[in-house]
């Protein structure tokens, strides 16, 4: 990242917002997506992207006070703003309404795109009733906070609107960890005098091995090379075991967007996909054989591979290896 005006263009496309309500079909958007489609878990990873093509541009120039102020007149917009009037406050939020849009008449058919929603009233519910082993992912533990304020979503906007809610707090949360950042460096150069070095951020999908699988997928496919002693972590203690496969996923894996195929995000708060799988469905059986079936699919056919080079006869495999391609 070697073009300032470049990376300017890009803070500016990040700081850019829209809460929009689709008066049609009585929803919310974000960025012009409905809310059951946005993708909110990447807001982070796309900012610490951009902190990395920060770093490039700041490690190279001189005039590097200029460089931030140049950045902070567009994160100031947003930070600040989201500080000082509260906005994670459900009731703070409803309160600005001249930064929501109003349409009357989309031209996407909205029921063709969105086929399920991500939350009704009676899942939410459902979601604030369980009895968490470890502590409720964070849009739960938001949404929960904040029910009294939509009428504890009684109906499908106020649970939509609840989403907005938390969508738009995930957003401005991103830019304000990136613009903090910026602003400590300029606070360092003021106070002492000295430019302090910023360094590429190691959680970037750059440095991290990329499963090419929705992020859904990933427990299952894991946990199939852990049962078969590929790979296992130290220790005997379940729950400690459990953390430990958690953390390294998190650290160090990417998944592959489910309607962007060629948009890559890292992996964060993996446990939330695993406590989904505590509840097994035709459909999340149907995914983990499908899943193992490719994987062993491949295996066969890398031994078969091997097999051929080697000029090695083996019944048995014979056997196996046609069993399995009979299904």
């Amino acid at each position: 990242m070697k073009d300032r005006l470049e990376f300017l263009e890009k803070v500016i496309q990040q700081c850019a917002f829209s809460l929009e309500y689709d008066k049609k079909n009585c929803t919310f958007l974000f960025n012009d997506t409905y809310v059951d489609l946005v993708d909110y878990e990447s807001f982070d990873t796309t900012m610490e992207l951009l902190m990395n093509d920060f770093a490039e541009l700041y490690n190279m120039i001189n005039n590097k006070v200029a460089l931030i102020d140049s950045v902070l007149i567009y994160t100031e917009k947003i930070a600040p703003w989201f500080i000082e009037n509260e906005i994670e406050k459900a009731a703070n939020f409803m309160s600005v309404p001249e930064i929501f849009i109003q349409s009357k008449n989309k031209k996407i058919v909205y029921k063709d795109l969105v086929k399920t929603k991500r939350f009704t009233p009676e899942k939410l519910k459902a979601e604030f009733s369980k009895d968490w082993e470890s502590p409720a992912p964070d849009i739960i533990y938001f949404l929960s906070l904040n029910a009294p304020i939509f009428d504890n979503y009684k109906d499908q906007q106020s649970v939509d609107l609840g989403l907005l809610h938390y969508i738009f707090v995930r957003y401005c949360r991103a830019i304000l960890n990136f613009h903090s950042k910026l602003e400590h460096c300029k606070n360092e150069f003021i106070e002492y005098g000295y430019y302090p070095p910023i360094d590429i951020q190691s959680r970037s999908v750059y440095d991290r091995c990329t499963l090419n699988m929705s992020k859904e997928e990933v427990p299952y496919f894991i946990d199939a090379l852990i049962e078969l002693n590929i790979i296992e972590f130290p220790g005997t203690n379940t729950e400690e075991l459990k953390i430990k496969r958690n953390r390294f996923i998190d650290n160090n894996f990417n998944y592959v967007h489910d309607r962007d195929k060629n948009k890559v995000v890292a992996i964060s708060r993996i446990v939330k996909e695993y406590s989904k799988m505590k509840t097994p469905t035709i459909e999340k059986d149907q995914k983990q054989f499908s899943l193992i079936k490719e994987l062993v699919y491949s295996l066969c056919k890398r031994s078969e591979d091997f097999r051929k080079n080697l000029k090695y006869e083996d019944p048995i495999w014979d056997h196996v290896k046609n069993q399995f391609e009979k299904k």
